[in-house]
Parts: C-alpha cells; structure tokens; sequence
C-alpha cells in the first residue's frame, strides 16, 4: 500500500480524514458550525472549539440525552439552535446562534410582512376599481337618468347594464316611464273628450 508514498506523508493524508478535520471548515450561516458527537459514549467528536473534542456534550452544554432531533441551549457560552441528524454510529448536527437565528426570521418575517401588504394594497386597489366601475358608475348614470326623466324627458330610456341588478332598476324605470307616458295620453284622450264634449 505505502509503495511511493512515505509513512508520514501518508500519516498526514490519514490525520486529515478525522471527522475533526472533515467538519473543522464547515460553515453554516454566518457564525454557525457543524459539529458531531459519539452517538453512544456522547463525546464530541468534531467542534468548532476544538478545546471541547473529547469532552462529553453535556459539558458544553447539550441535553444529558441527546439524541438525532432538534433541541437548543448554551453551547459554549453562546445560546442557540441545533439539529442533529444520525449517521454511523455519530450524530452529526448544525448549531446556530439565536441572534443569528432571530436575525434571519427577522427578514423572513418583514419581507412576508412586505410581501402581504403589497398584495393587501393591489387588492385594496383592484376592488375599489371594480366597485368604481361596476357599482358606483352604474348608480350615478341611473342618477342623471332619473334626474332628466324628472325634468321632464319621458322619451329618454335607461340602459345601464354592468350588472344585473342595474339592469333590473333599468327596466323598471323604463316601464314606469312608459306607464307614466301612457297614463299622460290617456288623460290628454279624456280632456279632449271632455273639450269636445263641452264644445
């Protein structure tokens, strides 16, 4: 196996494939780290510390029974979030700082806030268009329709129809126009009867 290779280079290769080593330059957020600990003794294995490798993870501050999950608590002084995950005979987890962790619900939060309130205004502002366009725009031409027919315009006819229910006022009225008309004629009939009669 060691043919071309020396015994301290190979060492060395070897030194580097410790979970220590493999976990040391994994990042997770800003300030956060991956870590492992021995699933059955609960000796860390891996650290951002590297101080605390070897130790039992209740002396850094991880629950007396930990086990693949979630949990959170002080972890080396610094209070926080973690998830553990289980993998050969390890549990191997991220660890995140709660200030960081707020921090980014934080954004999460205010760009959801944002994004609701944009969506509540266009909304807001698509409804008052169709109640402008559907409701208030019908009633005010029913408006000027009445408002001519009362000055005297029998012959104008009502045709507002952006909604049913318009359209139903619209007959009406065109009905009680034509039956307002009908009833002038037939009292214009029976005065001139009544004028000729007299004559």
């Amino acid at each position: 196996v060691q043919v071309g290779v020396r015994p301290e280079v190979l060492e060395e290769m070897l030194a580097n494939t410790q979970i220590s080593e493999v976990l040391k330059n994994f990042d997770f957020g800003k300030t956060g780290y991956v870590f492992a600990v021995d699933n059955t003794s609960k000796e860390i294995l891996a650290h951002k510390n590297v101080g605390l490798i070897g130790k039992n993870a209740s002396e850094a501050g991880f629950s007396s029974n930990l086990k693949a999950g979630k949990g959170k608590g002080k972890i080396d002084g610094t209070k926080g979030f973690y998830v553990l995950e289980e993998y050969e005979g390890m549990l191997i987890g991220t660890f995140l700082p709660q200030s960081e962790y707020y921090e980014v619900r934080f954004d999460q939060t205010l760009m959801v806030s944002i994004s609701l309130i944009v969506v509540f205004l266009i909304l807001i502002y698509m409804i008052n268009k169709m109640v402008d366009r559907k409701i208030v725009k019908g009633i005010t031409n029913i408006a000027d329709n009445l408002h001519e027919i009362a000055e005297g315009n029998l012959e104008l006819v009502v045709d507002e129809k952006e909604n049913p229910e318009f359209e139903m006022l619209s007959i009406s009225i065109n009905k009680m126009v034509n039956n307002i008309k009908q009833n002038l004629q037939h009292n214009d009939e029976l005065l001139n009867q009544q004028k000729s009669s007299m004559d």
